[in-house]
């Protein structure tokens, strides 16, 4: 077997450690303590940890429903998952091994216990005897002698039976009396009986304190002050607990109302739903042929007028190119008729014409200047 599956002994007194289980996952206000908590050290740095988890508080309280529902959301999947690892983990040989040897040893500690309380039992009944038997005599001491003794005996234990037994008893004894041997023995074991039951009532469990169960003051108030923060604590999470039922009752309430109004119309939608036979079949066979003709029909009827209408557009482009261009040879014509010379202008151009001609043939050529020599 590998170490996991045996449960290993921690301390000094070699108590049985458990084996390591699933972590608990953390509740939604821890989350969102873990995802605020560097921003709120950020702003406060000299804040103490408590101040600190007050400030936390007061965001929690301050958040909205939606973002809370962010961290409830994944606190309720992984408790799914940690519910099937806790029943896995309880049902794992470790585990039982474990708690098989801690009930073995809790039987072990009632027993030994018992036994610790039977002893105790046993002593105390036996101090009790040797402080109700009558005083041993001493050497030397003749039955005149005892009388005083065991008087003063019996006057002792009457008083131990009607005193407190937390007190000390001091018996007083004339010192100053030593007028015969009688009364110095008398005052010795007067003496030697009076320091035995101071030692057994000083030393003894009602009176002798534990030292380790004294706690200093300083230390009673802080943890005063801690269980008066745990406390408020709780109530915090008392309260975080309740509105966590509440939200969930209502969400409860919401799927629950959801799930009724869709089976009402599930319901509705299979009470309305048609009964399909043959002679509906055929029926719907032929409805359906007949509007695909008509449909058929119309298409191929609004096919025809898409044509009939691209036939007339290019007619009527063909009528207007044919009408420009007769307007633009009516224009040529027009413009030749206009630009078309008289007689008359024609006459005066030719005489025109013939007064230029003359003019150059009058004309006398200049002749050219002769090189002319100079001395």
């Amino acid at each position: 077997m590998n170490g996991s599956s045996t449960p290993s002994r921690g301390g000094a007194n070699g108590d049985l450690k458990p084996p390591k289980g699933p972590e608990r996952p953390l509740v939604p206000y821890m989350r969102f303590s873990r995802k605020m908590w560097p921003t709120v050290r950020a702003d406060n740095p000299e804040a103490q940890l408590w101040e600190m988890s007050k400030v936390i508080g007061q965001l929690w309280r301050e958040c909205p429903e939606k973002e809370k529902s962010v961290f409830q959301a994944e606190y309720e999947a992984e408790k799914v998952e940690y519910d099937k690892a806790m029943k896995s983990f309880q049902q794992s040989p470790a585990y039982q091994s474990y708690m098989q040897q801690n009930k073995a040893r809790q039987q072990q500690q009632q027993q030994a216990q018992q036994a610790q309380q039977q002893a105790d039992r046993a002593a105390a009944q036996q101090q009790h005897h040797m402080q109700q038997a009558p005083p041993m005599p001493m050497p030397g001491m003749t039955p005149g002698h005892m009388k005083p003794i065991e008087k003063l005996h019996a006057h002792q234990m009457s008083r131990s039976r009607n005193m407190d037994m937390s007190g000390v008893v001091i018996h007083a004894v004339d010192e100053d009396d030593q007028s015969s041997e009688m009364n110095i023995r008398r005052a010795h074991y007067a003496r030697y009986q009076r320091n035995q039951n101071m030692m057994a009532e000083l030393f003894g469990p009602q009176s002798a304190q534990d030292m380790r169960t004294i706690v200093a003051q300083a230390r009673v108030d802080m943890l005063r002050k801690q269980g008066q923060s745990l406390s408020g604590h709780q109530d915090k999470l008392n309260d975080e607990l309740r509105q966590m039922d509440e939200t969930f009752a209502a969400k409860m309430r919401d799927i629950e109302e959801k799930r009724k109004a869709f089976q009402q119309q599930l319901e509705k939608v299979e009470a309305e739903k048609p009964v399909l036979d043959d002679a509906k079949k055929q029926e719907l066979i032929a409805k359906w042929e007949v509007k695909l003709v008509e449909e058929y029909e119309a298409y191929k009827k609004k096919e025809e007028e898409m044509a009939a209408a691209a036939a007339r557009k290019e007619e009527e482009a063909k009528n207007s190119l044919l009408a420009s261009m007769l307007k633009s040879e009516e224009d040529d014509k027009k413009e030749n008729e206009e630009n078309r010379a008289t007689p008359e202008v024609v006459k005066a151009a030719e005489v025109l014409n013939g007064k230029d001609e003359e003019m150059d043939t009058t004309t006398v050529e200049t002749p050219a200047p002769q090189n002319v020599e100079v001395n």
